[in-house]
């Protein structure tokens, strides 16, 4: 199956938490080479729980035992608003909510 780049994971990322969680300002960040990730933050708004109930299908890889050395692949899927159908470019996304 085909990938979204991080660029375009993070940017369905921010529109989807725009769409669910209205009138809160969401900094959604993106970086890393070998090891992707996507940073979010807000102040104010929802906690963490829900914010996270919204980003963990954006994460390509779950983290087991000490130190993330169990590395698995998820399953999940992302639809793009022009129909294109990809796995998420992150490996995991961070939440700093303030």
């Amino acid at each position: 199956m085909d990938m979204f780049t991080l660029k375009e994971t993070a940017a369905l990322l921010k529109s989807e938490l725009r769409r669910t969680f209205p009138g809160v300002k969401f900094s959604v960040t993106s970086s890393g080479w070998a090891f992707t990730s996507i940073n979010v933050s807000w102040l104010g708004g929802p906690p963490a729980t829900a914010v996270q109930a919204v980003t963990a299908r954006y994460e390509r890889t779950t983290f087991g035992g000490a130190y993330g050395q169990d590395r698995v692949d998820t399953a999940h899927v992302l639809t793009a608003a022009d129909g294109r159908t990809a796995r998420p470019g992150s490996d995991v996304v961070f939440l700093q909510p303030h």
